[in-house]
């Protein structure tokens, strides 16, 4: 009976513990504007691990006054920012971004439509070699 109960109270402790560990744990990155923290990811049908950080922001949103202006550099953030959610997307037809998603199998949540959309999403190599250079892949 004792075993009973101890295994009752300690399967959704370590449960919480796990959660909390990968919310608290993840790969964290300087850059010129400040601190990203993303998080690992297991490469589809294989063993590789990548570092992910979503919605790092590359300009000034094109808002108000810099609607079809020239672009302007992305402001600096204090403290570390959260690199884990899908940023914003572009203004573009919902439904044909959902079809698109089905037509790929892609399985994630839709992001939130918006001309606030200026942001990277940046996957690299959980260990490169020193001074490996990378290709870069933009589309």
């Amino acid at each position: 009976m004792e075993s009973f109960l101890v295994g009752k109270l300690c399967r959704p402790l370590m449960y919480i513990t796990c959660k909390l560990h990968c919310l608290f744990t993840g790969p964290v990155v300087q850059t010129k504007l400040g601190a990203l923290k993303g998080e690992y990811l297991t490469v589809k049908g294989k063993d590789t691990v990548v570092h992910s950080y979503l919605g790092v922001p590359f300009a000034k949103p094109p808002l108000g006054p810099l609607r079809l202006a020239p672009p302007q550099p992305a402001e600096a953030w204090a403290g570390v920012r959260d690199a884990t959610q899908q940023p914003n997307i572009c203004i573009q037809s919902r439904p044909l971004f959902v079809q698109l998603l089905q037509m790929f199998a892609v399985n994630m949540d839709i992001p939130e439509i918006s001309e606030d959309c200026l942001y990277l999403n940046v996957y690299t190599p959980a260990k490169p070699g020193e001074d490996t250079k990378l290709p870069v892949s933009i589309y």
